[in-house]
């Protein structure tokens, strides 16, 4: 079985993605200098996609779940895509007395619904908006 640093790497040249190997992590920068996204394996059978000096991260089994058949290095390609695309929101936050946080999100409407009025937020997109 082949780790998400053998096969990663090279599906991202492949589709001409910005990234870079540091010992056991793929690192990824993300469009408007918002960061960069860490993926590593957690054991054979687990890899996670995390947000540099954040808390949001995911598993990659939780890409694509209609897509059994795809790797995780495949998933985690598709993902990077739909960031570019604008299809997941690269968003920040910030409430008061609180520390700014940053993560991925893919529902703006559920956000916008749930987020306390005293929090200021902004999405940076691909297009710099």
């Amino acid at each position: 079985m082949h780790t998400i640093k053998e096969t990663l790497p090279p599906l991202l040249e492949a589709n001409k993605t910005p990234h870079r190997v540091s010992g056991e992590t793929i690192l990824i920068p993300l469009p408007n200098n918002f960061g960069t996204l860490e993926v590593t394996s957690l054991d054979d059978h687990q890899d996670l996609i995390a947000l540099v000096g954040e808390d949001w991260h995911l598993h990659t089994s939780d890409l694509a779940e209609d897509s059994p058949e795809l790797s995780s290095a495949e998933k985690v390609v598709l993902f990077v895509e739909e960031i570019l695309k604008g299809n997941f929101l690269l968003m920040e936050e910030s409430s008061p007395g609180e520390d700014t946080v940053k993560w991925i999100e893919d529902d703006l409407e559920g956000y916008l619904q749930d987020r306390d009025p005293d929090t200021q937020y902004k999405v940076f997109n691909p297009s710099g908006s």
